[in-house]
């Protein structure tokens, strides 16, 4: 069957409609500071050169900035850290500029309310986890900020050790009201962590992921399709190779959509190697969900060569738009 053949059932034409508006979306990273309340462990951030520049704080330079980013084509900020809420008037420098965005933070101080950007908040184990990997239990704090938030999105990291933590993880972020999604531990670049994920790890991960997607519905922003891509033997480089001007500095390539892909460091400056969204992870490695909110979007042409697949596909935009923006609700899925 071909493209067109699968728009001929309706339930796919009516989700291909739905996603399709969104193509559109240009984005790219800011991290706004390098300052953090945190060390974690495995910290992407940290492991790389983009915390040893000097932040720029003047606001206005930021909103300038922001603007000229704007004129560049871009109409979505992924604004990251090291901790971005530690810098509240750079968040409303982007917010007022742009009216889409995701904030990724810990959670440990409450972004403005006027601020109506998803907020993706980590987290990494139960109250033994996180304090193991990051120092601090922030649970209690995290659920307590954004009490009854509707821009808040609770994101797991999975690793090869904190799995038997996440059903009561889930269960008590559900149960406060909130909506939560996975990311998968990807080695920094150079490192070989024990954090890493084996075969037998991403078996247990897969497992239990969609166990609790059947368990908790939509207040899991995560698909059955996601959870396959995510813990296949191959990272998702592998599968579907990279839009990344990262991965077209090394000699490959780019694609469509991440051709104006940048990520910009809190002085300002990018570099071609390192525009990527996870630029200090490993490639060979990467199962990071913004990844592949980026990668498999991007890949259609590898996703039509049966009915199936192209409806993973399309389950894997709609939580991804789900993801990244407030006012978009997923459907049920069409994967089987």
């Amino acid at each position: 069957m071909s493209f067109t053949k699968y728009l001929e059932n309706p339930e796919i034409y009516a989700r291909y409609n739905k996603v399709k508006p969104y193509f559109k979306l240009r984005s790219s990273a800011y991290d706004l500071t390098t300052r953090c309340q945190l060390k974690c462990e495995g910290c992407y951030f940290f492991s790389g050169e983009s915390s040893h520049v000097e932040d720029s704080t003047d606001v206005k330079k930021w909103r300038h900035f922001f603007i000229t980013e704007q004129e560049r084509g871009i109409n979505y900020f992924n604004l990251a850290g090291a901790e971005p809420a530690l810098v509240p008037d750079l968040l409303f420098a982007a917010w007022n500029v742009l009216p889409f965005g995701t904030i990724f933070t810990n959670g440990l101080k409450l972004i403005d309310r006027e601020i109506n950007y998803r907020i993706h908040i980590s987290v990494w184990g139960d109250e033994k986890g996180d304090k193991e990997y990051r120092g601090v239990n922030c649970l209690p704090k995290q659920l307590k900020n954004y009490q009854d938030d509707n821009r808040a999105v609770f994101v797991y990291t999975i690793n090869k050790n904190n799995i038997d933590q996440l059903p009561s993880v889930a269960h008590r972020i559900v149960s406060s009201g909130h909506r939560m999604t996975f990311n998968f531990f990807s080695n920094p670049v150079g490192e070989h962590s024990p954090l890493q994920l084996d075969e037998c790890s991403r078996k247990r991960a897969y497992d239990t992921v969609v166990s609790l997607i059947e368990q908790y519905g939509s207040s899991i922003l995560f698909s059955r399709y996601s959870a396959e891509v995510h813990t296949a033997s191959e990272s998702l480089y592998k599968q579907f190779d990279c839009p990344c001007p990262r991965v077209a500095d090394n000699g490959k390539k780019g694609l469509g959509i991440g051709q104006r892909y940048r990520s910009y460091r809190a002085d300002h400056t990018h570099h071609s190697s390192s525009d990527c969204c996870a630029p200090n992870t490993e490639c060979f490695d990467c199962r990071l969900y913004a990844a592949g909110s980026l990668i498999v979007p991007s890949r259609m042409d590898l996703h039509v060569s049966s009915e199936d697949l192209f409806r993973g596909w399309l389950d894997y935009l709609d939580v991804c738009l789900c993801l990244y923006l407030n006012d978009y609700e997923r459907d049920i899925e069409l994967y089987r």
